[in-house]
């Protein structure tokens, strides 16, 4: 008896946070205005010579425009890794994706985040 309480208590616990993750994805709408910085990394998930970037709140390997707000120019990157779960409304983009519209030594900018519908 004891096991099957259990059982049922991790099934509502899972149940639970996959209709977070859901809404929480799916509240990205269609853009959205956030901070961006940039960031090197060594690791594999964000390459510094690729258009890649960092974020919560989305499925990995979506696919987003960035237009910086200030000059409108723009790059379109794929999701390849998590940030720190306190920042929710920024990104970080890799090395080449931040020098796509904006001087590295700015270090962080306003940009519209827009999701590219696959297909």
């Amino acid at each position: 008896m004891e096991i099957k309480k259990r059982s049922n208590s991790l099934k509502r616990i899972l149940l639970a946070t996959i209709t977070i993750t859901t809404l929480l994805m799916m509240s990205f709408t269609s853009e959205r205005q956030i901070l961006a910085s940039w960031y090197h990394t060594a690791g594999t998930r964000v390459h510094r010579e690729y258009p890649t970037a960092a974020m919560n709140g989305v499925p990995l390997y979506s696919k987003f425009e960035v237009t910086n707000i200030k000059n409108g120019k723009s790059c379109i990157v794929t999701i390849t890794d998590r940030m720190r779960k306190d920042k929710v409304n920024n990104i970080d983009l890799s090395h080449m994706a931040f020098g796509l519209i904006e001087n590295h030594k700015t270090g962080v900018t306003m940009v519209t985040v827009t999701k590219i519908d696959e297909q």
